[in-house]
C-alpha cells in the first residue's frame, strides 16, 4: 500500500491474483500520489489517491486500459496505456528525462524504460 510518493520507478512484475491489476502497488491510498513511473503489468489495483498524467503501462500485457482497476482518486486516461512497440520508445514518455544525462533510459534492444543510473553499474 503506497500513503505516500512514488517516483521515477517502474515494475515489471505480474500481479498476482484474479482481482490483481496493479504490479506498482497493490493499494494507492488517500494521500499515495504515483508520478512519472511505468509499470509492465499495471499501476495499482486500487487507486484512492492521485495517479498523475505522466505515469504510463504496458496494455499490451495488462490488457488493461485503465491506471487502476478500481478508482476513487484521480488517473490518467487510456491515452497512458502503451503498447508494448510504444513502450520501447522514448517519445511515448511525455515529459520523461531521456537526455544523455537524463534519469531515464531505453536500453539498446530493450522493451521498456529503465533509470538511467542501472545502466552505469
Amino acid at each position: 500500500m503506497n500513503g505516500g510518493t512514488i517516483t521515477q520507478s517502474y515494475a515489471t512484475g505480474v500481479p498476482g491474483g484474479i482481482a490483481d491489476v496493479g504490479s506498482l502497488v497493490n493499494t494507492n491510498a488517500a494521500t499515495g500520489v504515483i508520478d512519472e513511473s511505468f509499470a509492465l503489468g499495471g499501476v495499482a489495483s486500487v487507486n484512492q489517491g492521485t495517479i498523475n498524467n505522466n505515469v504510463f503501462w504496458d496494455k499490451d500485457k495488462t490488457r488493461q486500459t485503465v491506471a487502476a482497476g478500481q478508482n476513487t482518486g484521480t488517473m490518467p486516461g487510456s491515452g497512458n496505456a502503451l503498447s508494448t512497440v510504444q513502450t520501447s520508445t522514448p517519445s511515448s514518455f511525455a515529459g520523461w528525462n531521456f537526455g544523455a544525462n537524463g534519469v531515464w533510459t531505453i536500453p539498446a534492444g530493450g522493451s521498456h524504460p529503465v533509470l538511467q543510473w542501472q545502466q552505469t553499474q
